[in-house]
């Protein structure tokens, strides 16, 4: 069976529960496709290493959730990457958060394929540290 961890959250108009599982090989194969999809030369920085890494990870992770705005309730699975960038960040990094406890073999560090923007190695986070490490 496939071990799930739940991510709740309930501010400031904002309701979420998400239902984050370990990955499975079907999984890592959407997130590799949804990550060459995400390559957009007109993102501005930090948000295409978003679109391109954290968004995959955490949208094929996710087997189920619901998020609810002031009252519109949307599932997971029908989230847009401009959406979600206007989540809350505690949400965000929440579910970042699980995923990668669930999912550490995805972390860009561990790979050692991905390059901040600065050129350094780095974990790619919804937050950047002050230190430009990006481990949120």
């Amino acid at each position: 069976m496939q071990t799930t961890r739940v991510v709740e959250y309930n501010r400031d108009g904002v309701r979420a529960r998400i239902v984050v599982a370990a990955a499975t090989v079907r999984m890592g194969i959407a997130r590799t496709l949804m990550q060459r999809a995400g390559r957009r030369s007109e993102d501005e920085p930090g948000v295409g290493l978003l679109r391109q890494f954290t968004w995959p990870d955490l949208v094929v992770a996710s087997i189920k959730g619901e998020i609810e705005v002031e009252g519109e309730v949307k599932l997971v699975s029908d989230l847009t990457f401009e959406e979600w960038l206007e989540l809350p960040e505690a949400l965000v990094i929440s579910w970042e958060k699980l995923v990668y406890e669930l999912n550490p073999h995805w972390l860009p560090a561990k790979s050692g394929k991905v390059r901040s923007d600065s050129g350094t190695k780095g974990t790619i986070s919804a937050v950047a540290s002050s230190s430009g490490t990006g481990n949120g």
